[in-house]
């Protein structure tokens, strides 16, 4: 897997003398954020009204990514797993 924005040019996977290895972008449509994960292949789609806006953060140590997604409206996910990748998602909900 390949964070490889095409907002920021910048590789996850590059390895880069003193270089960190931090990725963050902020998005205000749902159309960009589906752009942007097009390694996933995810279907992203709004299902609130209102202004959207949302952030990705990604980190590399090792072998293992960590990912934090946070969008200030309700959206559905949906794309195939992702073959030789375990992952685990924790979704809140504010009320």
């Amino acid at each position: 897997m390949s964070f490889k924005a095409a907002n920021s040019g910048q590789d996850l996977n590059e390895s880069t003398a003193g270089r960190s290895k931090i990725l963050s972008c902020r998005f205000t449509d749902v159309e960009q954020v589906t752009e942007f994960l097009t390694y996933s292949q995810m279907e992203i789609m709004q299902l609130s009204c209102g202004s959207f806006q949302s952030e990705f953060l990604a980190t590399q140590i090792g072998d293992l990514y960590f990912t934090r997604i946070s969008a200030n409206q309700s959206v559905q996910a949906i794309g195939p797993k992702q073959q030789g990748y375990l992952t685990f998602s924790l979704v809140w909900a504010a009320s």
